[in-house]
Protein backbone atom coordinates (compact mmCIF):
# COMPACT_ATOMS: atom_id res chain seq x y z
CA UNK A 1 0.00 0.00 0.00
CA UNK A 2 1.23 3.95 -1.01
CA UNK A 3 1.92 5.73 1.78
CA UNK A 4 -0.64 8.89 1.95
CA UNK A 5 2.81 11.17 2.44
CA UNK A 6 3.88 10.22 -0.77
CA UNK A 7 5.84 12.24 -2.71
CA UNK A 8 7.06 11.85 -6.47
CA UNK A 9 6.64 9.78 -9.70
CA UNK A 10 9.95 9.49 -12.10
CA UNK A 11 10.46 7.76 -15.27
CA UNK A 12 12.72 5.22 -15.29
CA UNK A 13 13.10 4.22 -18.61
CA UNK A 14 11.05 5.72 -21.65
CA UNK A 15 8.55 4.25 -23.41
CA UNK A 16 9.13 2.17 -26.73
CA UNK A 17 7.40 5.31 -29.14
CA UNK A 18 8.57 8.33 -28.88
CA UNK A 19 7.94 9.46 -32.25
CA UNK A 20 4.52 9.82 -33.53
CA UNK A 21 3.03 10.62 -37.26
CA UNK A 22 0.88 13.44 -37.76
CA UNK A 23 -2.90 12.93 -37.39
CA UNK A 24 -2.55 9.41 -37.21
CA UNK A 25 -0.74 8.14 -34.30
CA UNK A 26 -2.40 8.12 -30.20
CA UNK A 27 -0.12 8.06 -27.48
CA UNK A 28 1.51 4.93 -26.61
CA UNK A 29 2.99 3.55 -23.25
CA UNK A 30 3.67 0.43 -23.96
CA UNK A 31 7.94 0.29 -22.50
CA UNK A 32 7.42 2.59 -19.74
CA UNK A 33 9.06 1.97 -16.54
CA UNK A 34 7.80 4.40 -13.82
CA UNK A 35 9.02 4.62 -10.07
CA UNK A 36 7.30 6.12 -7.46
CA UNK A 37 8.74 7.35 -4.13
CA UNK A 38 6.44 8.01 -1.13
CA UNK A 39 8.12 10.85 1.82
CA UNK A 40 10.39 8.19 3.64
CA UNK A 41 11.87 6.66 1.25
CA UNK A 42 10.40 3.80 -0.06
CA UNK A 43 9.80 3.47 -3.61
CA UNK A 44 7.51 1.10 -5.57
CA UNK A 45 7.34 -0.28 -9.53
CA UNK A 46 4.26 0.54 -11.28
CA UNK A 47 3.77 -1.93 -13.14
CA UNK A 48 0.35 -1.56 -14.76
CA UNK A 49 0.32 1.42 -17.52
CA UNK A 50 -3.65 1.55 -17.20
CA UNK A 51 -3.04 3.35 -14.00
CA UNK A 52 -1.21 6.11 -15.82
CA UNK A 53 -2.87 8.87 -17.65
CA UNK A 54 -1.63 11.59 -20.33
CA UNK A 55 -1.88 15.39 -20.90
CA UNK A 56 -0.60 17.70 -22.97
CA UNK A 57 -0.13 15.29 -26.57
CA UNK A 58 -1.32 16.59 -29.60
CA UNK A 59 -0.90 14.95 -32.88
CA UNK A 60 -2.14 17.86 -35.12
CA UNK A 61 0.60 20.28 -33.94
CA UNK A 62 4.26 19.28 -35.52
CA UNK A 63 7.43 18.85 -33.61
CA UNK A 64 8.29 18.79 -30.05
CA UNK A 65 6.02 18.49 -27.27
CA UNK A 66 6.03 18.23 -23.57
CA UNK A 67 3.34 15.11 -21.99
CA UNK A 68 3.08 14.80 -18.81
CA UNK A 69 2.71 11.47 -17.28
CA UNK A 70 0.37 11.49 -14.10
CA UNK A 71 -0.08 8.74 -11.65
CA UNK A 72 -3.06 9.78 -9.54
CA UNK A 73 -1.94 13.33 -8.29
CA UNK A 74 1.48 12.78 -9.03
CA UNK A 75 3.00 13.87 -12.26
CA UNK A 76 6.38 13.58 -14.64
CA UNK A 77 7.47 14.98 -18.08
CA UNK A 78 9.12 13.34 -20.81
CA UNK A 79 9.21 14.46 -24.79
CA UNK A 80 7.60 13.02 -28.21
CA UNK A 81 7.95 14.41 -31.01
CA UNK A 82 4.89 14.75 -34.08
CA UNK A 83 6.24 14.70 -37.59
CA UNK A 84 5.01 13.80 -41.14
CA UNK A 85 4.97 9.79 -41.87
CA UNK A 86 7.12 9.13 -45.11
CA UNK A 87 4.04 8.67 -47.32
CA UNK A 88 2.52 12.36 -45.65
CA UNK A 89 5.49 13.83 -46.82
CA UNK A 90 5.09 12.36 -50.58
CA UNK A 91 1.58 13.92 -50.32
CA UNK A 92 2.84 17.23 -49.20
CA UNK A 93 5.98 16.79 -52.09
CA UNK A 94 3.18 16.02 -54.65
CA UNK A 95 0.53 18.99 -53.52
CA UNK A 96 2.69 21.78 -52.57
CA UNK A 97 6.69 21.25 -54.19
CA UNK A 98 10.15 20.52 -52.42
CA UNK A 99 10.37 23.62 -51.07
CA UNK A 100 7.52 24.19 -49.20
CA UNK A 101 7.23 21.12 -48.12
CA UNK A 102 11.18 21.32 -46.35
CA UNK A 103 9.69 24.51 -44.99
CA UNK A 104 6.33 23.75 -43.50
CA UNK A 105 7.56 19.96 -42.69
CA UNK A 106 10.42 20.70 -40.93
CA UNK A 107 11.64 17.05 -41.70
CA UNK A 108 15.05 15.58 -41.17
CA UNK A 109 16.24 12.22 -42.13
Amino acid sequence: MLNAFSSSIKITKLPDKLTYNYKADGIDLTGIEITFKNSSGKTKKIDDIKLLTVSGFDSTKLGKQSVTVHYGQYKTTMQVTVRYSFWQMIANLLTFGLYQVILVCNYSV
